[in-house]
């Protein structure tokens, strides 16, 4: 097998946050000649984007305002279908397809295997499960087409040389196992700076949300949690990293039941984050239970830097919780369990939590255990 590695993902940004970046990055550092393919559009900003780097390729993608519309599914099919003319003419010995969009790897899979290349599928979200939609809307809108999506990604998968799956849950969810096909490679981050955990007072508890203000995200469950700590008679402070459509929603529900916060706004900056962090005690990554995600970006944020969950998170997460004693979770049903711990938590119990979760993300989530397990893969198959 030649070092040719040819990666192609509708999704592209230069941070550590970006499953294709970290592709990108690890083939590079291998030593593989690597070009990539990627969408010009920023699904943050929704703004079109330019790299301006020699292995980078920006395919014109139609721009959408809605996260759920009829806009990004067409963008998503002309990526596809542009995306595939491309690969046409490009040579290359690994085919590396990143999705979601699952229609990406579906597209290209012919292609890739009618040049006898490596066909590589790498699945780091699990859409259209992750929608957060109750069940029997989600059924409603399988009969309309949506269980199609589910179809061309398993497609892929089936016919792939190799699958790669970002969480255990996944292959759960997918009836898979590991094998030599099939590998399970965390989603991962930098390196964490953090040389040492901070022991913080607790007469205050400082809670972080970091990310997106969507409707992925359990923010009904985090002002609950928060408002009944303050009726046991925790004081207790939010800080907001993010933007996004609930913004205003969540900042008047906020005030509305007394919980004091600062909103800080989007940053990309690690710097202004570290800082922000410093002084809190728990990370906030609770999903609406509809959402099939089992490892979020923000968690390995939160645990690169400290911060203990608190955590509603699906299997890989949730059993790392309850093994590792890195926080503390929560569901519908046990959200007064939850608000007692976090009450009556020591100082002491807050600092195990921290070091514990910082302690986790260098064993599993940290750039150089992802190049191991990608070594494991990739250097073989050169050599």
């Amino acid at each position: 097998m030649g070092r040719k590695v040819l990666i192609v993902s509708y999704y592209f940004n230069l941070r550590d946050t970006d499953r294709a970046y970290t592709v990108y990055q690890y083939f590079k550092q291998a030593g593989f000649e690597v070009k990539l393919l990627c969408g010009n559009y920023d699904h943050n900003s929704k703004k079109s984007v330019t790299y301006n780097l020699p292995e980078i390729v920006e395919v014109p993608v139609k721009p959408y305002g809605r996260n759920i519309s009829i806009q990004r599914i067409r963008s998503y099919l002309k990526f596809a279908r542009d995306a595939r003319k491309a690969v046409e003419k490009l040579d290359f010995d690994i085919g590396y397809i990143v999705g979601p969009p699952n229609s990406t790897g579906y597209k290209l899979l012919p292609v890739i295997k009618k040049k006898h290349a490596l066909f590589v599928t790498d699945v780091y979200d699990l859409y259209p499960e992750t929608i957060p939609i109750n069940g029997a809307f989600k059924d409603v809108l399988k009969y309309c087409g949506l269980w199609y999506w589910s179809y061309l990604r398993n497609a892929a998968i089936r016919k792939a040389d190799i699958f790669i799956g970002s969480c255990q849950y996944y292959f759960t969810r997918l009836g898979l196992q590991e094998s030599r096909k099939n590998h399970m490679i965390p989603l991962c981050k930098g390196e964490a700076m953090l040389e040492e955990v901070p022991m913080l007072p607790v007469e205050q508890l400082n809670i972080l949300y970091l990310g997106a203000l969507t409707g992925n995200y359990d923010f009904e469950g985090l002002i609950r949690i928060m408002a009944r700590m303050q009726n046991r008679g925790r004081k207790v402070h939010l800080d907001i990293i993010g933007d996004g459509q609930r913004k205003e929603w969540l900042l008047a529900a906020l005030e509305k039941e007394g919980i004091p916060f600062t909103f800080h706004g989007r940053t990309y900056d690690d710097g202004k984050k570290q800082k922000i962090m410093e002084h809190c005690h728990f990370g906030f990554n609770g999903f609406k239970k509809e959402a099939a995600i089992a490892l979020s970006y923000k968690s390995m944020e939160y645990m690169a830097n400290g911060l203990a969950l608190i955590n509603s998170c699906k299997e890989d997460t949730w059993d790392l919780v309850e093994n590792e004693n890195i926080g503390v979770n929560y569901s519908e049903d046990t959200l007064e369990t939850c608000c007692k711990r976090l009450c009556t938590a020591k100082a002491a119990d807050v600092y195990a939590m921290k070091c514990a979760a910082l302690k986790a993300y260098r064993e599993r989530y940290c750039f150089s255990k992802y190049t191991e397990k990608m070594n494991h893969i990739f250097l073989e198959l050169a050599n």
